[in-house]
């Protein structure tokens, strides 16, 4: 017997929540970040190892009979292998080709991060997104009139040059030409875990509400969000490319997202009920569903008739039961 895992749920106090906590730890980070800079690696590298082994441990066999030491094996190596790599990672950190490994380890965490959270309303997201796109903008661009180097909050934890934090894709610069070889492993763009993460999240309420809304159909919204955090991505770039400064992703993410999901519910007419959450009630049937059911409720003419108080009850219950799946 399967048992169902039930996911936390992600409320609208946990997105005010969440953000004041980064909030802090940002700023935690900025003061202190001499000796914090060594705790998130550690953090870093920890959550690589539980991530990478919640990913490949469903495609092991179970360890539950203990008579049988192969799977045991096969799960101790898994966590070997985990070790082996935050290990490497943390004796080589600071070379400028361990960005492949960082990367690989980065995406463990996040999906893993991504998979364990649910979230049941579009009003949630949208709060959610747009106290980061706050949080983000006033860390890059309004922070730098009150720090005393006017560099931004964020640009200074992101670079700091004695040790760099991970929490972040890495992606370096390619040289154009061969005088920038010579500079090729020094350059680097930086992504945030939170500008993949939080819009991961929004990609999966999209599918899950794509289920909901039409479960033998497209995923029209999922395809919508993960177009529309492309866009914002390209438009990320081109600012950069612009401006020549470090830029708030959240700026470009988070507009390009809300715009296209908003315009495709309201369009489809669910933009009510992706607001409000109503995703609690049972997927719609498929079609047909309706059709096959009051075929095989019809009786034949063989059956025998009921009696009149009986069919008086069953007429009642049936009339309090045909409730309609969705409103």
């Amino acid at each position: 017997e399967e048992k169902s895992i039930q996911l936390p749920e992600f409320t609208l106090y946990h997105a005010v929540f969440f953000v004041f906590s980064i909030t802090t730890m940002l700023i935690l980070l900025y003061f202190f970040i001499r000796y914090l800079v060594y705790l998130f690696i550690g953090i870093f590298s920890l959550g690589a190892v539980v991530s990478l082994y919640i990913l490949i441990s469903p495609y092991l066999p179970s360890c539950q009979n203990r008579s049988v030491w192969w799977p045991r094996l096969l799960h101790g190596s898994v966590l070997s292998v985990g070790f082996t790599l935050s290990g490497v990672f943390i004796a080589f950190r600071n070379e400028p080709t361990v960005w492949p490994l960082q990367d690989f380890m980065a995406v463990c965490m996040l999906t893993v991060c991504v998979g364990s959270i649910r979230i049941r309303s579009l009003r949630t997201v949208t709060v959610m997104l747009s106290l980061l796109l706050v949080y983000d903008v006033f860390f890059v661009f309004i922070t730098p009139y009150f720090t005393k180097d006017h560099k931004s909050v964020m640009a200074s934890v992101a670079l700091y040059p004695k040790e760099r934090i991970p929490m972040a894709i890495t992606m370096p610069h390619f040289p154009r030409s061969r005088q920038e070889v010579t500079c090729f492993p020094h350059r680097f763009s930086l992504l945030g875990f939170g500008d993949i993460a939080l819009p991961g999240i929004f990609a999966s309420f999209c599918l899950s509400f794509d289920y909901f809304s039409h479960p033998t159909g497209r995923p029209i919204y999922f395809v919508v969000c993960v177009i529309s955090y492309l866009f914002g991505l390209v438009f990320t770039e081109v600012s950069l490319l612009l401006m020549r400064t470090p830029q708030p992703a959240m700026l470009y993410i988070v507009p390009s997202m809300l715009a296209g999901i908003f315009f495709t519910a309201w369009c489809r007419g669910h933009f009510k009920m992706m607001w409000k959450g109503m995703m609690d009630a049972s997927p719609a049937p498929p079609p047909g569903a309706v059709q096959d059911l009051m075929e095989v409720s019809q009786p034949s003419e063989d059956d025998p008739p009921l009696a009149a108080d009986t069919s008086s009850v069953m007429a009642e219950s049936s009339a309090e039961d045909n409730v309609p799946l969705i409103a």
